[in-house]
């Protein structure tokens, strides 16, 4: 009986041709590409048994490195469930182990054996937040000692991604000079940081890769001994190895050459980690005997859901080309959902469940809302998601509880200038916000003479007694000191509105996008979870009380894992998931992509954009059966929804590229910019407006000052326009407007 026999009939493994000629590849270097749900896991598994079972090869000579701790654990367990008794138990290997390691784990034991050697005692900085030996007590105290003020969560996660970026993609001198942080003083911040580090002997996760590659490169007899100890190394998930990752393991597999790569480029999605893909699109730079096999099979989903997202993916140009296909059977296809708000989405899916349940009985019932999951491209969507489950009393499990709405600046800010409204004679409170009121003129003096004085009286009032002010900073408190007075009486959700369009809170929001990692719409986006939150409440505590009730809820359904509930998801956190059926949400351009993607792309970085689509690849592929796309009428989508309702429907394509080419006929429109992601589906006319006569091909720019005429609201001046909404002054009121509406649908022309 050969080995795939002896597999299928003790193991019940039937591998396909594409799958044994991976199995089977012994030496050398191999890059193997898997689709998603091609049972890459199995096929690594069965190669290991192979190379002990047939080739002879020891089992303490093999190192398979994985991406995550969880990752090495299962494929551990699986291991050793499937073949432990055959190939351990009862050969003359019973002693012997296979390492499954991730690379990091790998990484420390090779550094922490050195520098023991040498009577050098390290101290790991990761983890908590009280220690005297703390990564980010010590990265905060920096920030404050460099920039004078405390550093919030958010961007202190942003110091700690972006100093852990530049390491894992190798950066020489000029590279770190050149690359920009949305975080102040930062490369001194990382200096000092790295200067203490090395002067008091700690070590971060990072600087176990930089270490061990130091010590590999520069040791030759150290990196003899582990070229011995591993002469066999299997990598999963290469596509998401970074650059300084890959140099370790070159350095590993220098004398033998015998790697083993297991890798899908479609499925790299953590370009923001230093993710390195072109390595492997350039894997014959690196080795150039490399054998490049592909598993091409689905075992996971439905004929339809595989054969649209194979379509899908192939619209991106840097990858292999592959055809994913399944035998599965053909199944319906992927539902494109358009509801009229976006809260509704929600609304669909519960009545979707719903009337799933009603079609099962019994034990296929009971196991349901296991097999569901909602899958979202940022974490603050869990918010609403959340609000709704709790009050349709459907359980679930959430897999990213650390969830940064709720420590977010934006939130605390909101609720701050909520409670001060109601206490004008808190100085503390007022502190932290007034420079965020434009328009005022309150300077850091005039608060600090106010807190010295009398802090029991109303502020304002205390501000201008307590400084020779002129007649306009005067006019300019008392302003404010209205404007505080009117928001004290309105309920949280409309005092939030009066706060960014009375009180000069909107234009700072766009002032920090400007010079930060979040874009403004972010900010929105924030702004409307907390409305939402808002609704119903009367009371800035009521507000934070059921954000607090929501945390915890948040806190105990991470505990859910494994139980019959409803999943929820970031996309990023879906990966190597599945789930029979998929709900996708929030699919909102300046969302997916985001606008900071759009900003990298419209500068020439195509690969954002492509890496953003491969997302929604795998999104799309974590659906066994069912997959559901949301869609707000009114808004302007994600062109992803686009490109797959296209797919679908080819008809609609073909209307798209015959009103393109007549656009482009015109001259103004270059068809490129669209391909090349520089324009969007519903942003085709963004900036522009077609004149509705018999051919629909002239286009007049919309700038300020414009005369259009709506077909329901009649004559108007545009007051402005951008690539999402419309301005405009109309004989009764201004209106704002959905561009994308308004020209989908032909309700505006210039006069």
């Amino acid at each position: 009986m050969n080995f795939f026999e002896h597999l299928a009939d003790n193991y019940h493994i039937d591998l396909n041709p594409q799958q044994k000629e991976g199995v089977t590849h012994l030496n050398g270097p191999c890059l193997m590409l898997a689709v998603p749900g091609a049972g890459k896991t199995t096929t690594l598994l069965a190669r290991t048994a192979y190379l002990i079972k047939e080739a002879g090869i020891s089992p303490d000579l093999i190192l398979s490195i994985t991406f995550s701790r969880a990752s090495a654990n299962d494929m551990k367990e699986r291991y050793l469930e499937l073949f432990g008794s055959e190939l351990i138990d009862k050969s003359q290997y019973h002693n012997k182990k296979v390492n499954f390691s991730t690379i990091h784990s790998f990484s420390y034991r090779i550094v922490m054996g050195y520098y023991k050697a040498r009577n050098i005692e390290l101290k790991l900085i990761e983890g908590s937040n009280d220690s005297k030996y703390s990564k980010f007590v010590l990265l905060k105290q920096l920030f404050f000692k460099l920039n004078h003020e405390y550093i919030s969560d958010s961007d202190l996660e942003i110091l700690i991604n972006d100093i852990s970026f530049v390491k894992n993609s190798m950066f020489d001198e000029f590279e770190l000079r050149k690359y920009k942080s949305s975080i102040s003083s930062f490369h001194d911040i990382r200096r000092e940081y790295e200067r203490i580090k090395q002067e008091d002997h700690l070590i971060d996760f990072d600087d176990m890769l930089v270490l061990c590659n130091d010590i590999l490169s520069n040791n030759p007899n150290i990196r003899e001994t582990y070229q011995k100890k591993y002469q066999y190394v299997q990598v999963d998930e290469a596509q998401d190895t970074s650059r300084l990752q890959h140099n370790i393991i070159e350095l590993i597999v220098d004398n033998h050459k015998n790697i083993f790569y297991v890798a899908d480029d479609d499925q790299s999605i953590y370009g923001f980690r230093a993710a390195d893909p072109d390595y492997l699109l350039n894997i014959k730079e690196h080795f150039e005997t490399v054998k490049i096999h592909k598993m091409e099979e689905n075992y996971r989903s439905t004929k339809s859901i595989v054969s649209i997202c194979n379509q899908f993916i192939k619209t991106n140009t840097k990858r292999f080309d592959k055809n994913i296909h399944s035998n599965n059977e053909q199944g319906e296809t992927i539902e494109i959902v358009e509801v009229e708000e976006r809260f509704e989405q929600m609304k669909h899916i519960f009545t979707k469940i719903e009337e799933t349940k009603k079609n099962q009985s019994g034990e296929i019932q009971s196991k349901l809302q296991e097999s569901i999951a909602i899958l979202y491209r940022n974490n603050h969507s869990a918010i609403s998601i959340v609000q709704h489950l709790v009050n349709n009393d459907i359980p679930f499990y959430i897999k990213d509880t650390n969830n940064r709405f709720f420590s977010h600046w934006l939130v605390a800010d909101m609720l701050s200038i909520l409670e001060f409204s109601k206490d004008p004679s808190n100085i503390e409170l007022f502190a932290k916000f007034y420079y965020k009121l434009r328009g005022y003129y309150i300077s850091k003096q005039m608060v600090d003479n106010h807190k010295e004085g009398n802090g029991e009286v109303d502020v304002f009032d205390g501000i201008i007694s307590g400084a020779n002010l002129n007649d306009y900073q005067m006019d300019n408190i008392r302003k404010l000191q209205r404007n505080f007075r009117q928001l004290s009486i309105k309920t949280p959700k409309v005092a939030m509105n009066y706060l960014l369009d009375e009180m000069g809170y909107r234009e700072f929001l766009k002032d920090r996008a400007s010079t930060s990692d979040s874009t403004y719409d972010t900010y929105l986006d924030l702004i409307r979870v907390l409305k939402n939150l808002a609704t119903g409440c009367f009371t800035a505590e009521e507000v934070r009380g059921k954000i607090k009730k929501l945390e915890q809820v948040m806190k105990d359904a991470s505990k859910n894992k494994g139980k019959n509930v409803v999943t929820l998801c970031t996309i990023h956190s879906s990966k190597g998931l599945e789930w029979d059926q998929v709900y996708l949400i929030d699919l909102l351009d300046g969302l997916f992509p985001n606008m900071d993607v759009m900003k990298q792309v419209q500068n020439g970085n195509i690969e954002a954009f492509e890496e953003e689509r491969r997302l929604f690849y795998v999104a799309m592929t974590r659906a066994k059966s069912s997959l559901s796309i949301m869609k707000i009428k009114n808004t302007v989508m994600s062109p992803f929804v686009r490109e797959v309702e296209e797919i679908i429907d080819p008809i609609k394509k073909e209307k798209r590229i015959s009103l393109e080419k007549a656009i482009s006929d015109t001259g103004i429109y270059d068809k490129g910019d669209y391909q090349s992601g520089k324009a969007q589906s519903n942003q085709l006319f963004a900036g522009m407006l077609a004149k509705q006569d018999s051919n629909c091909v002239g286009l007049k720019p919309i700038d300020k000052d414009t005369k259009i005429t709506h077909s329901n609201f009649g004559k108007g001046t545009v007051i402005s326009c951008d690539e999402s909404k419309i301005q405009i002054q109309f004989e009764d009121k201004n209106r704002i407007l959905s561009l994308a509406h308004c020209i989908n649908q032909k309700l505006i022309q210039v006069s």
